[in-house]
């Protein structure tokens, strides 16, 4: 703990210099202080440099995007969760896909039922007292453990709040390429967004739990 430094920073910032770096050959991040205004006190910065290759040669961009530092007795907030290891990791169908289903599926109940297993299976259900409705997905590719040996039987059903899956679902703002779910039996599902060599990770709390 003693290594780490915790801040606050704007995301759609930081989104928006990350992109204008896409054709950077590198990006170099720092913090500094920087008096971002006439008259201003330095404020703390996360500095963002990289060279631009143009028409005329190279151009030197840097932004300055200003954070928020977080003092020590914070940083128990911000600290990834801990949870035994996934039964069942699988590749979740495309993203716009998913959002479609699970949007429907608010129409029959606030809550759905995800049921996967390591043969590449995703059921999502959800009901009330009069109608019931499902949608199955096969053959989505499924991640391999390091640590373990993968059965196929592995199998495993949870209850989630589809209002706080939609928030994770909607609040991607990589633009993501696959996204890995890890389903915690009892505890929470892991969703891994990934783009590139970057990861986002959300963790959804089982209905039982979300109390």
């Amino acid at each position: 703990m003693d290594n780490n430094i915790h801040f606050i920073i704007c995301i759609e910032t930081l989104l928006r210099a990350v992109r204008a770096a896409s054709n950077a050959g590198e990006l170099v991040m720092r913090l500094s202080k920087k008096n971002l205004g006439r008259g201003s006190q330095p404020v703390p910065c996360l500095t963002l440099d990289m060279d631009l290759q143009t028409d005329g040669g190279i151009a030197k961009i840097v932004h300055d995007i200003p954070i928020k530092m977080l003092n020590r007795s914070s940083f128990g907030a911000f600290v990834e969760p801990r949870f035994p290891t996934a039964k069942v990791e699988i590749y979740m169908p495309p993203l716009k896909t998913f959002r479609a289903v699970t949007d429907r599926l608010r129409n029959v109940s606030p809550q759905i039922m995800l049921r996967a297993n390591m043969r590449g299976e995703l059921h999502i259900s959800a009901a009330d007292v009069s109608v019931r409705a499902e949608i199955s997905f096969e053959g989505l590719a499924t991640a391999q453990p390091q640590d373990r040996e993968v059965n196929p039987e592995d199998s495993v059903s949870v209850k989630v709040d589809l209002k706080k899956l939609a928030r994770v679902l909607y609040g991607d703002r990589m633009q993501s390429t696959d996204c890995i779910a890890c389903f915690h039996e009892d505890e929470a599902v892991a969703l891994h967004f990934l783009q590139d060599s970057l990861f986002t990770s959300y963790y959804v709390p089982l209905a039982s739990l979300a109390a």
